[in-house]
């Protein structure tokens, strides 16, 4: 029997010598894929940079450092994205003719299939890749580390240094159209700051509430310039008559902001806002956005700049079946005469500024795009030299206004106008006495200006306590309001039971007497939804109408079982009367009208004993 072959432990094998003096060969793979450090590379020193590949799209930046998405790599669209540069795809994919005896191959073009097969592997070496993730565009990004990196088409504001556009820390910021860049120098004719300069111009208008709204408006400027850096991003909304002079305030602050820096666009959908603005920050000025029959576009713009306030995705479907997204970070600034019927989220982030007819013998200051462009340069300045205290300010500024009664969105809100126009108008953190006047000044007149905004709940009981019924009384046809009157005694009692008939029909009973009466509105009824019907609180669905989503949340409300309205049954939410605002007429008491003495009590049907 033959013993198997041992190794001595303290003899390396020839194996391992070998491994030892010779470097490992590499697999076909490797080989294929190249070497490592020109991988994702189109070839070295390429002007073209290959990004990555999502789906059947691959993205690079293009001669002019542009971002390029190409889904075909043919000859005009290679030529393209190296500018013209044939002579250079020559060299590195030449494409040589067959040559002959007495002529030899000469290069006549380039190779476009040894291009873009160069193009696809540098572009898959790069990986998967998401623009909306990846490109930031003009305007104002966070460094990730509490800073400012700020886009000015020609060159990359990062760390304090300017850089030629390209990919920069994980990013890509391409070339675009140059944009006013921050003046490190700025001194006004009399010697004032820029920001206080400004400050007084718009002081000049003549504002409801004084020089808190030019405040407030210094601010919204400020913030825009930088929004993209923002958590938070303000929306202002500029309102008043005919000759206040909104739209010359609009210009200047056009001016301001100066070229390429701020879309004002007319009578522009949300798509086309949308898809101009694309992956940039730069704000977004509307004049003349007011209330229409077709209130669609109006609406549709506002929840754009809603959803921009917090900087969110907007997903969009094509034609191909295959989604779009969107993230939108823009600051707002709208103007009109009349400010539209808005719903609650859009009402809490916007700050409303009212214009008055100038005064007597006063103009507004005229637009002039040379020196208020230089102003705007300065405030860009001006922010960036003091944006290291800008947290710290910020949440001064959160801290006062919350103690003052501030909603969070408030602070949000009303903190970054108060902590942006502070950066460039101070040189540290505000005292407690900056602190305490803007909270007084703000929660006696900003909290009291957004509670006269009703609540949607408000908005749907006033719409529907106005609609007409085609019952008739004394040849006269009532709303539904002045009915729940007469059904409650406050009116003329004599028609109590007529009345208590008619709001049955359409869903809505009135029980109890004069101030002790309530409410009680269906949650699902055919009556209730013809009246709501080419509203927002309409519902074509037979277990539950929009309205009951609003009356649920009057403060007073509370959830009944199902009860009979003239044979249909519905569960309803009911409230006292009394909580309903101005029903009882202007003073807001049920004793504004008293009805006549002892009135007949009408029957009261067994479905709404138990509510007495």
């Amino acid at each position: 029997m033959t013993k198997p072959a041992t190794t001595d432990p303290k003899k390396p094998s020839l194996e391992l010598l070998r491994g030892e003096l010779d470097p490992p060969k590499a697999s076909e793979h490797e080989a294929a894929e190249g070497p490592l450090e020109t991988r994702g590379m189109i070839f070295p020193n390429s002007p073209v940079t290959a990004l990555g590949v999502q789906g059947p799209v691959y993205y690079y930046l293009d001669y002019l450092g542009q971002l390029a998405d190409v889904k075909k790599h043919d000859l005009d669209r290679i030529r393209g994205i190296f500018g013209g540069r044939v002579d250079l795809l020559k060299g590195e994919f030449p494409r040589w003719s067959k040559g002959s005896e007495t002529s030899p191959p000469q290069v006549i073009g380039f190779d476009q299939a040894a291009a873009a097969e160069a193009m696809v592997r540098a572009c898959t070496d790069k990986g998967v890749w998401n623009a909306t993730e990846r490109v930031r565009g003009l305007g104002a990004w966070p460094d990730g580390e509490g800073g400012i990196i700020l886009h000015c088409g020609g060159a990359v504001l990062y760390k304090g240094n300017w850089k030629e556009p390209g990919e920069i820390d994980g990013y890509v910021y391409p070339s675009d159209i140059r944009t006013p860049r921050p003046l490190t120098e700025f001194i006004s004719a009399d010697d004032q700051s820029p920001a206080a300069e400004l400050l007084a111009t718009l002081k000049s208008w003549h504002w409801l509430r004084g020089d808190v709204d030019a405040y407030l408006l210094l601010g919204w400027i400020c913030s825009a310039l930088f929004g993209g850096a923002l958590r938070w991003r303000p929306m202002v909304w500029l309102t008043g008559d005919a000759g206040t002079g909104k739209s010359t305030l609009q210009e200047i602050i056009g001016d301001i902001f100066g070229k390429n820096s701020l879309l004002q666009p007319a009578g522009a959908t949300e798509a086309a806002i949308r898809q101009y603005t694309g992956q940039s920050t730069i704000p977004v000025a509307i004049d003349e956005l007011e209330a229409e029959a077709d209130s669609r576009r109006v609406k549709d713009v506002v929840k754009l700049a809603r959803l921009a306030s917090s900087g969110g995705k907007v997903i969009r479907g094509g034609q191909d079946h295959k989604a779009s997204e969107f993230l939108v970070k823009n600051s707002y600034l709208f103007s009109s005469i009349l400010v539209p019927d808005m719903l609650d989220q859009d009402i809490s982030r916007i700050a409303v500024l009212d214009l008055l007819t100038l005064k007597k013998g006063s103009k507004a200051p005229k637009p002039d795009p040379k020196k208020w462009g230089r102003v705007g340069q300065a405030l860009r300045s001006m922010v960036l030299a003091n944006w290291d205290r800008m947290h710290d300010t910020l949440n001064a500024y959160r801290g006062a206004l919350a103690a003052a009664g501030h909603s969070h969105r408030g602070c949000d809100q009303f903190g970054t106008l108060l902590t942006m126009a502070d950066l460039v108008l101070f040189d540290s953190e505000p005292d407690e006495a900056r602190l305490n006047n803007w909270s007084e000044k703000l929660s006696a007149r900003v909290v009291q200006d957004q509670a006269q905004q009703s609540s949607d709940w408000q908005r749907c009981l006033n719409y529907l306590f106005g609609q007409q019924l085609d019952v008739f009384r004394g040849g006269e046809k009532l709303t539904v309001g002045r009915w729940i009157l007469v059904a409650a005694g406050l009116d003329d009692g004599e028609d109590m039971a007529k009345a208590t008939h008619a709001l049955s029909s359409i869903g809505i009973r009135v029980y109890g007497r004069k101030e002790g009466a309530q409410l009680a509105i269906a949650n699902s009824h055919d009556g209730l939804a013809r009246l709501f019907k080419d509203t927002r609180w309409y519902s074509s669905s037979a277990s539950n109408g929009v309205w009951s989503q609003a009356t649920r949340r009057i403060p007073s409300a509370t959830a009944t079982s199902a009860l009979s309205f003239n044979m249909v049954k519905s569960r309803c939410w009911k409230f006292p009367l009394a909580s309903i605002p101005g029903l009882f007429g202007e003073e807001g008491s049920p004793e504004a009208a008293e009805p006549p003495e002892a009135p007949p009590k009408p029957p009261q049907p067994a479905d709404i004993q138990d509510f007495e």
